[in-house]
């Protein structure tokens, strides 16, 4: 309805408007037509959704032709009407008639849970739909909250799960992977369906691969055999049932970087594995890949990503995030528990290593860029025996608190005018988070009763038996009744000595060692022991049986058999044929050794204890047919039974059994035993692996160089052994060269060095320049399993981007750790020459220098995780000496706080803020009474917003803690601490050269003016921000200019700046003056120049802040001449982020950490650090949620703040294979020891 289709718009381009504005729009009569000018309504453009929608302030003057809106904000309006058809097709409705008028449906918009059905294997299956947004061109998941009995203990509890995956693993039901280098060993499975091999070959059974012999054999086919004429890396595979001529592709030449490629007859590529997070490994080659994207025939792509972290004793591995649609736009999320609550966490190692599930799913949030548009949650609950079961599935939609307000009187509280015609006079009321659909599931409980009581067992049954033969003597059971469960017989040999000297002097003493006496006790036993019955299943019915050796006589069988009343009952005792040995066997050798000594008022002794037991004889089904056979001396004796005589009978060869055994060729003859049994390997259980990192961050893009001095520390070895004591040290850096998988670009770590050290060699010097340095030497290290050390060989200089990491790494030792002597340096070079840059104030941040020097000269002790902890009844005298800094940059707070077990924080002195003019801190003595039943711990805290170097003054080995206490079992206990404050830890990116007015762009300005600095806050549209805050601080040297925080939050579209010293909002352009003078005047004087320092508490902030420099091409901050007058954008000279603390604290730029990839039965040094592992990316921005329907902006921002106070606090980047290093002080007599 607008005069010659105009639009008009409402925009501030500087400060904040006082009131509401009246803005008179002109209507175009003559586009009414029948209409009447009362129907004109005011729309305004909504950017958050995209929308027009109705100004509920519009107010119609049909004498000026104008609709009138009041409004405070930019935005643009127009004037329309909102036309209904009256009959506008042959199909639609007229109003005079209601024939095809049809009844309202109530479960209409709702998600109704399928109908449970069952399976032909008698499961019990139901699904949940997750609803999602539609994709190009079809393309989107269709995913479900899937529930089976017969389903496992997963991420979701007994038996659910998410249905709509896929993934291609190896499939494990004939074993675990052998990964051979040449053959093929793998079975796979897509989706559980088992794949063939090219020429009908399976690794565990298949036809000879000569098409005119039809021998059965488990020959292996080659890896290069049967690949595709076109790429010898190309393997076709295809479903052994119900192949639905699918292109099936394996993709590589080992099984260590195999990746698949599925094409459908659609032309739809599905692509598995190719990226770190889709594979699972073992040792020796990748066992799991799940799907990493879909591309359709026209370039659309879905892409997922996955948790694959290790926890809980094994390795995590979930579905994360899918995203899809143009730019991705559109992402489902699977928020996990930040934190292990579940009590029954399953792990098995089928695939060749430990998989687990310690985490449950949170909840799954569909979103469209960073709205979300609905979240799906779920609830839990313990069951019996501690299984945790899904409680309650709900739907939270997006909440509408932030759009929908609950006056009409109030701007914007209708949507679009279809909800209501304006609203009533109370407004539409708010519905935060309303629960759409809800579902709650009982489980029936067959464990317990109506009334509670547990009914597991029944009561006690007496069952008779034939007494015809008996595993015991007769002398034996008239002592005792041996149990018919499982009865065994041991018997055991061996000595104890004990070598002894003493000392006694000439008077009496009646301690039990004399006045003094020494020791060497030593001894060795030898057992056996052996099963003489056990109640077991032996011929496969289902029901007990028992199985005895009679002696003299050999193995006896009594089958069992359920009576008319359903009770147990045996027959007869029938003889086993063929074999008259044991069905149990197992010896334990145990050898003990140590030493001890006495005198009148001191003894100790020290005993250590081996013991190794090797079973040679024992029960399992050795060739799946449901009876069980006997394992002796390495020989399988295989069971045959005759169900007409109830007789079984033993046999080394499966092929009289019911299911054959298909060799390769003939086994060699066992070596005959000179004694009961043949000794075999024991098998070792995998042992957490845990590896010591040295990291450094880069500041700045550019190329380096890296150095180190390595060698075992002869101190921590002793004397050299053969073969000598050795350990792995490796060097990892980001690969440059980028892996790409369909439209999918990424980076991974790779390695610089890698060797293994060895007791006794002499000072290794290292010197790296260009990536391939060592790549040949690196070649002659010993490989593990899969044939890879993962060496870069790229002949480029190294080069680094501003935040990426090298990680120096020393690897564990299966049997023994020994120390490393090792001081790395890392310099930036010239990238010509390589000669070393120097460093120069004008590329520096405050004692903050582009080199740093080596990790030695950056180790500063800071302990922001493990305060001492005072549990016991007693008193703690602290002693804090003063100390004097020699300079500081900012502000200083000091505190000694105590906090309890909920929380709660006492201060023990009164806060103290040190500063440049106050540089002397003070001292103080305090007693804290401890009680033993609120236990507390004691913390140092040292807090400043910028300065951080604390590395030249510190408290470090100068406070001292002396606990006096009292126990039950000691009632004079006296505990030494030296503690170690918690300090500000910044790790410095994006580092700049610091600003001066004559080095930015010149519009054309000369003479003298005033020149100021500020953020810039002409924000347009808020949505690619998030929510969250950031301060920044300009700095003269040492002089801090001001120093201001910066909130935000793009849900609802606010921005706020504060000065962080007066709290006071700033409106508008207020800048920093930090120059006056003639900016084409190029002025030496290094103390003119400024620092624009930006400060990130989490990870959250982090991005947040690189967002909002993204929205002004990487320029956020305004350079103003005259107060008012822009002069050049700029960017931050530095960018500071506390969000790896939760990893690493940093100095300069350098950090430790211990790296935990899993657990290994045969370590060497494993693959890179994975580059999710010390990401500086979020998964997830946090949303605040406690700050939701806050409509005050000053109230909002302050709930935003309050909530990130604490930089180790919400920290979103953490990772579960990193753990951060805890410092300690230990004073023993005479020195210090410092321990990490």
């Amino acid at each position: 309805m607008m005069a010659n289709s105009l639009a008009y718009r409402l925009s501030i381009k500087a400060g904040v408007l006082a009131k509401k504005v009246k803005l008179s729009i002109p209507y175009d009569d003559k586009k009414l037509g029948a209409r009447s000018s009362k129907e004109i309504k005011a729309f305004y453009f909504d950017y958050s959704s995209k929308k027009w929608k109705v100004d509920p302030t519009s107010k119609v003057d049909a004498e000026k032709k104008v609709v009138t809106v009041e409004g405070d904000g930019d935005t643009d309006y127009i004037n329309g009407v909102i036309s209904v058809p009256e009959s506008s097709q042959l199909e639609s409705f007229a109003p005079t008639s209601i024939s095809g008028l049809k009844a309202a449906d109530p479960t209409a918009g709702l998600q109704l849970m399928g109908v449970p059905s069952a399976n032909q294997k008698g499961d019990a299956n139901a699904n949940y739909p997750i609803r999602v947004p539609s994709g190009l061109g079809g393309l989107q998941p269709s995913l479900s909250i899937g529930y089976s009995s017969g389903g496992g203990n997963g991420w979701m509890g007994d038996g659910w799960n998410i249905n709509g995956l896929s993934s291609i693993s190896v499939d494990t039901r004939w074993g675990t992977p052998e990964f051979d280098a040449a053959g093929e060993t793998e079975l796979y499975s897509l989706d559980g369906e088992m794949l063939v091999y090219p020429n009908q070959y399976l690794p565990h059974r298949h036809n000879d691969l000569s098409e005119y012999n039809t021998a059965i054999t488990t020959e292996k086919q080659l890896r290069t055999d049967h690949t595709d004429p076109n790429s010898s890396l190309v393997k076709k595979f295809y479903l052994r049932k119900n192949h639905d001529f699918s292109l099936i592709e394996r993709i590589g030449n080992s099984p260590g970087g195999y990746t698949w490629k599925v094409t459908s007859t659609d032309g739809t590529k599905r692509y598995y594995g190719g990226s770190p997070d889709s594979m699972l490994s073992g040792v020796g080659g990748i066992s799991h890949w799940g799907l990493r994207m879909i591309e359709d025939v026209h370039g659309n792509t879905m892409n997922f990503t996955y948790y694959n972290v290790g926890g809980g004793g094994g390795q995590f591995y979930q579905i994360e995030k899918i995203s899809y649609g143009r730019n991705k736009d559109y992402t489902v999320n699977f928020i996990k528990e930040s934190s292990i609550t579940r009590k029954d966490i399953s792990i098995n190692a089928k695939q060749g290593f430990a998989r687990s599930e310690p985490y449950l799913l949170k909840e799954i949030q569909v979103k469209y860029k960073t709205e979300l548009i609905r979240t799906y949650k779920m609830d839990y609950i313990d069951g019996e025996f501690y299984k945790t079961l899904l409680k309650r599935i709900y739907i939270v939609p997006h909440n509408p608190c932030s759009t929908t307000l609950a006056s009409k009187g109030e701007i914007r509280d209708i949507d679009d005018g279809s909800g209501g015609g304006g609203g009533t006079s109370g407004g539409i009321d708010p519905t935060c988070n309303e629960i759409t659909d809800s579902y709650t599931f009982d489980y029936y409980n067959d464990v317990r009763d109506g009334q509670g009581n547990v009914k597991i067992y029944g009561p006690d049954t007496f069952i008779g038996l034939q007494h015809d033969k008996h595993a015991y003597s007769g002398f034996i059971r008239g002592l005792i009744k041996p149990s018919k469960i499982n009865g065994n017989i041991s018997s055991e040999k061996g000595f104890n000595f004990r070598p002894a000297a003493g000392l006694n002097f000439f008077y009496p003493s009646n301690d039990a060692y004399g006045h003094l006496m020494l020791g060497f006790p030593f001894g060795y036993s030898n057992s056996e022991a052996k099963n003489a019955q056990q109640l077991t299943d032996f011929n496969g019915d289902g029901i007990q049986d028992m199985i005895y050796r009679v002696p003299d006589e050999g193995l006896f069988l009594r089958t069992g058999y359920l009576d008319g009343s359903g009770n147990l009952a045996f027959n007869s005792s029938q003889p086993i044929g063929n074999y008259s040995g044991d069905f149990s066997f197992t010896e334990t050798k145990t050898t003990n050794s140590g030493w001890d000594i006495g005198a009148v008022i001191y003894s100790k002794s020290q005993i250590s204890s081996s013991s190794t037991s090797k079973t040679k004889t024992y029960l399992i089904d050795a060739n799946s047919d449901g009876l069980t056979d006997i394992v002796h001396n390495g020989e399988v004796w295989f069971n045959r039974f005759d169900r007409n005589t109830g007789k079984s009978e033993m046999t080394k060869h499966s092929e009289h059994t019911e299911n054959m055994i298909v060799k390769a060729k003939a086994i060699q003859v066992p070596i005959p035993c000179t004694e009961k049994g043949c000794p075999q390997d024991p098998v070792l259980p995998p042992t957490p692996i845990t590896d010591v990192v040295k990291v450094w961050i880069a500041p700045k893009d550019g190329y380096i160089k890296f150095t180190d001095r390595i060698i075992i520390s002869p101190s921590s070895y002793g004397m050299v052994t053969n073969p000598p004591q050795k350990m792995y040290y490796s060097v990892e850096i980001v690969n440059p060269t980028p892996l790409t998988s369909g439209s999918l670009i990424y980076y991974i770590n790779g390695r610089i060095y890698l060797t293994e050290l060895h007791a006794g060699d002499p000072v290794q010097n290292v010197t790296i320049s260009r990536y391939n340095d060592y790549y040949t030497q690196m070649q002659n290290v010993p490989q593990n399993g899969i044939n890879s050390n993962w060496g870069i060989n790229n002949p480029n200089r190294l080069f680094v981007k501003s935040g990426e990491k090298i990680y120096i790494r020393l690897h564990k030792n299966l049997e023994q750790n020994y120390a490393i002597d090792s001081d790395p340096k890392i310099t930036y070079v010239d990238p010509t020459s390589g000669a070393e840059i120097s460093n120069n104030f004008a590329l520096s941040q405050d004692y903050f220098q582009l080199n740093n020097g080596t990790y030695g000269d950056n180790m500063f002790l800071n302990n922001i995780s493990a305060p001492i902890y005072l549990d016991a009844q007693g008193t703690a005298t602290i002693t804090v000496p003063s100390i004097t800094f020699p300079y500081l940059t900012d502000k200083v707070n000091f505190r000694i706080v105590s906090e309890n077990a909920a929380g709660i924080i006492t201060d023990l002195i009164t806060p103290e803020t040190y500063d440049q003019q106050n540089l002397v801190t003070q001292a103080h003595s305090i007693n804290l009474n401890v009680s033993a039943s609120e236990p507390v711990h004691l913390r140092f805290i040292v807090e400043s917003d910028s300065h951080t170097n604390f590395y030249t003054a510190n408290w470090n080995g100068q406070i001292s803690v002396n606990y006096q206490a009292s126990t039950s079992i000691n009632p004079n206990v006296q505990v030494y601490f030296l503690p170690i404050p918690e300090y500000p830890s910044f790790a410095v990116n994006q580092l700049t050269n610091k600003l001066h007015v004559s080095q930015l762009p010149n519009p054309g300005l000369s003479g003298n003016h005033n020149f100021g600095i500020q953020i810039n806050k002409n924000i347009g549209n808020f949505s690619s921000l998030g929510t969250g805050s950031f301060y920044y601080i300009i700095k003269r040297g040492n002089d801090i200019l001001a120093k201001r925080v910066v909130v935000i939050s793009h849900t609802n579209s606010i921005l706020v700046e504060k000065d962080m010293t007066t709290g006071q909002t700033i409106n508008g352009i207020s800048p920093i003056d930090f120059y006056t003078g003639d900016p084409t005047i190029v002025n030496g004087d290094s103390s003119k120049l400024i620092t624009v320092q930006v400060y990130c508490k989490t990870g959250g902030d982090y991005a947040l802040f690189n967002n909002y420099a993204n929205y002004f091409q990487g320029k956020p901050f305004t350079v103003y001449y005259d107060n008012v007058n822009i002069f050049a954008d700029t960017s931050a000279t530095a960018v500071n982020t506390a969000m790896y603390n939760t990893k690493s604290v940093f100095f300069n730029n350098w950090g430790q950490f211990l790296y935990q990839p899993g657990s290994f039965s045969d370590y060497t040094y494993g693959p890179p650090i994975q580059a999710t592992a010390f990401t500086a990316d979020v998964t997830t921005q946090n949303t605040y949620p406690q700050c939701q329907g806050i409509t005050n902006n000053a109230d909002l921002a302050a709930c935003i703040l309050n909530t990130t106070t604490n930089p180790n606090a919400g920290n979103n980047t953490v990772a579960n294979t990193v753990a951060q290093m805890k410092p300690r002080f230990v004073k023993p007599k005479g020195h210090v020891m410092i321990f990490m």
